[in-house]
């Protein structure tokens, strides 16, 4: 199944705009943006994100929106990488809100199909058959329906909803690559032996997932939302 390009565009930020990004992934748009006059400051809820975002020149903190303060400062705030979790959705969807300024734009992605990615519940599973399930952090998002009904339930013009599908395809021999990736953020419990052992049975998973072509397929099935803060909204907000 391949990417399904939305029926309208994507709304581009303007130069002069300040855009929170939520999760980093190196992407030459972000490039573009940035050196189109857009003010960037980009959440990252790992260390490693948030270092490679700084050597590529833009502003980027460790930090999770449910403890985002700020109001009324932002021009839209963008989640489009799924690897950046939000625990709270109530919570994080209301200060994602709070701050952007009346008439600011909120775009989200998220995961309907699975609530995760094919390499997540690999994982799992190479985790149980391990005995080490509860020292691997599970890769959970939150319910896409659960966030619908929140946006809905705000002061938010929604604009559009729809349904995207995504696929990566990732080249056999950069499967111990991708195993690592995935191990170094929710392995932490295990000690250096603890994690080899997991990470040859999860690449040997993956190994059993490749296709023809030669490659591990990941498919995504995301619900996309469009939204636009309300204008008159500044009130519901300044008690918060």
């Amino acid at each position: 199944m391949g990417l399904r390009e939305p029926r309208e565009p994507r709304c581009e930020p303007k130069a002069g705009e300040r855009l929170l990004l939520l999760g980093y992934s190196e992407a030459p748009r972000l490039e573009a943006w940035r050196d189109g006059g857009v003010e960037l400051l980009i959440y990252c809820d790992r260390e490693r994100d948030a270092v490679q975002a700084r050597k590529k020149g833009f502003r980027a903190v460790l930090a999770q929106t449910e403890n985002l303060e700020d109001r009324e400062r932002f021009d839209a705030v963008v989640q489009e990488d799924l690897s950046y979790r939000i625990h709270d959705p109530k919570r994080a969807l209301t200060r994602m809100v709070r701050a952007l300024r009346p008439g600011g734009r909120l775009r989200i992605e998220l995961p309907t199909e699975g609530h995760r990615t094919l390499s997540g519940r690999l994982l799992e599973e190479a985790a149980a058959e391990r005995t080490v399930d509860g020292a691997v952090e599970r890769i959970v998002y939150p319910e896409a329906e659960t966030c619908r009904r929140i946006v809905r339930e705000l002061p938010l013009e929604i604009r559009l909803c729809r349904i995207l599908y995504r696929t990566r395809w990732i080249a056999v021999d950069t499967l111990d690559t991708w195993g690592w990736e995935l191990l170094n953020s929710r392995a932490l419990l295990l000690d250096e032996a603890g994690r080899r052992a997991l990470h040859r049975r999860l690449v040997e998973k993956m190994r059993r997932r490749v296709t023809e072509e030669e490659a591990f397929l990941e498919e995504e099935v995301l619900l996309q939302i469009d939204a636009r803060r309300d204008q008159d909204s500044s009130l519901l907000f300044s008690s918060m």
